[in-house]
């Protein structure tokens, strides 16, 4: 292509020798014809009238010989023609701009190819549609100037994919596959979730949110605190079938348990205590019924109830209890009977566990201080397990 006789060179001779049309002025004969030299005027520009040498081509050949020498194992072509920072070092992303781990994990066509997709600036193709625009070629024959940038995104289109679908099955494998197989976020689960299991895999400034930013991030778009799949002129990647209803999931439970700065932030479970069981059980007044979690409490008296919100501060161990207040006829003692557990990570949920559930409600059943079943129901607003799915 850089040779006096390459065939580009060959080809936009012949098109301007071929469309540089001698007709004669005023001739209505002609007018037809008259739109020839006026639609490839270009050509002009491209091939001077006399001599080999073409300057206004040499800027397309310049970043066609930039992108040639990356693909050969040369100097990296970055995004699509500047030189690339070295791996691991160089210039520090600018303030706003967003980690591009992925593009470290290609070769120097996958590189190119996910610039192209994104559409950079400094692209391959975006360098080649300037040099069009410059020259005001029509896109209709923009074909075979961009013919080369089409090509190395289509060669290059595959390991890109390839390489998201792995690094995607390596965030799933490494933070949120053992975060799903510990307690709450698995019922069954043997092992609670640590504060730094979760903060791994759920923290917005956890490994794999991070992960996510690096090496996902560069071929998604950013939509608000989440992701959604990028729209490219080049279409849209193939990426991993459950990749996008995962993020959204895992998003929603990171709003869930921290703030945008990061910090953890409490769960909360709104509860309303439904009507007392009988005013007496023996000698005993039954005083109220009460859930606890924590610091935290909702008690239920014979009065018309009102919804109550518990905050569950799931980072660290803390108590949960459902019982009921019992005194004794004509006294003003109280005697406390519970179902409770110790200071322990996510003790609300271990609590539910032991519950009786009939749609939104919620039932523990305690021992009066006669030995006698006493039944502790309060009904909660939507189902507190629903949030740690990610199906």
């Amino acid at each position: 292509m850089q040779e006096p006789q390459s065939a580009l060179r060959r080809m936009l001779k012949e098109l301007a020798k071929h469309t540089a049309l001698p007709l004669a002025d005023g001739n209505v004969f002609f007018e037809p014809l008259a739109v020839v030299p006026n639609t490839f005027g270009f050509l002009r520009t491209l091939v001077p009238a006399q001599g080999a040498d073409m300057p206004a081509l040499a800027e397309l050949l310049a970043a066609y010989g930039k992108v040639s020498a990356a693909l050969d194992g040369g100097a990296p072509a970055g995004a699509g023609g500047a030189p690339a920072a070295p791996k691991g070092g160089g210039k520090p992303p600018a303030a706003g701009d967003e980690p591009n781990t992925l593009k470290d994990k290609l070769s120097p066509l996958g590189q190119v190819a996910l610039s192209i997709y994104r559409e950079e600036d400094g692209a391959f193709s975006a360098q080649v549609e300037r040099w069009l625009l410059s020259l005001n070629i029509e896109a209709r024959w923009w074909g075979p100037f961009t013919a080369l940038p089409d090509q190395t995104w289509h060669l290059g289109r595959k390991e890109v994919e390839g390489t998201v679908e792995q690094a995607w099955a390596n965030l799933q494998d490494a933070q949120v596959t053992p975060l799903f197989g510990a307690f709450p976020f698995d019922k069954d689960g043997r092992e609670p979730a640590t504060q730094e299991k979760v903060d791994a895999a759920l923290s917005p400034k956890g490994t794999f949110w991070t992960g996510v930013a690096g090496d996902l991030g560069p071929v998604l778009a950013k939509k608000g605190m989440g992701y959604a799949a990028r729209q490219s002129r080049r279409g849209t990647l193939a990426l991993p079938s459950q990749m996008m209803p995962a993020l959204r999931r895992l998003a929603k439970l990171r709003d869930l348990l921290y703030d945008h700065e990061g910090k953890p932030k409490p769960i909360v479970v709104v509860v309303k205590p439904l009507p007392l069981p009988p005013d007496r059980v023996g000698p005993y007044l039954v005083l109220a019924a009460y859930l606890q979690v924590g610091q935290t409490s909702a008690f239920g008296f014979n009065q018309r109830p009102d919804w109550i919100p518990l905050h569950i501060e799931w980072w660290h161990p803390e108590g949960a209890a459902a019982g009921a207040v019992f005194s004794p006829d004509g006294l003003s003692k109280k005697v406390y009977r519970s179902l409770a557990l110790p200071d322990a990570p996510w003790s609300f949920y271990s609590l539910l566990q032991q519950a009786k559930r009939t749609g939104d409600n919620w039932k523990w059943t305690v021992a009066a201080p006669t030995g006698e079943k006493v039944a502790v129901t309060f009904e909660m607003v939507g189902d507190p397990w629903e949030a740690f799915s990610v199906e």
